[in-house]
């Protein structure tokens, strides 16, 4: 991962300058994005064999999912995500949340594995599978 994440709502290519007004903000992920795949039959394609990651697709796919259970007036999670060809969520995973316990990366689990992604390309351009990790910063 990068050392530092830059805040604003996803939107293809980018990341917004402003807040959201209380709604969830999508840090788009480092660049080369997270990748576990190791070429032994796990069909997930290594960072380094990638000419693109995968993108999350629209401008604010996690509004409305702020956690109800939450008493913190903001926090965040990473989760990493196994994108298919097709652009669907084959497997996601909290890697963290702050502060913990009030239900951040569950929501982003939830909402992330229900978006639509545009998919990994292969150095030849074609889609394939690849993991990524997404950056979710929640705020009321």
């Amino acid at each position: 991962m990068g050392t530092s994440y830059g805040s604003g709502v996803v939107a293809r290519g980018g990341t917004a300058e402003q807040s959201t007004g209380g709604r969830p903000r999508v840090v788009a992920p480092p660049a080369p994005p997270v990748a576990t795949g190791t070429g032994n039959g796990d069909g997930i394609v290594p960072a380094a064999s990638l000419s693109r990651p995968a993108r999350l697709q629209g401008d604010d796919p996690c509004g409305g999912f702020y956690p109800n259970e939450a008493t913190a007036d903001s926090g965040s999670a990473a989760v990493s995500l196994v994108v298919l060809p097709s652009g669907k969520v084959a497997r996601a995973s909290v890697a963290s949340e702050s502060p913990s316990g009030q239900g951040f990366g569950a929501a982003a689990r939830r909402c992330l594995t229900a978006s639509s992604f545009t998919p990994a390309l292969d150095k030849s351009g074609r889609s394939v599978a690849a993991e990524v990790t997404v950056r979710v910063r929640f705020s009321r």
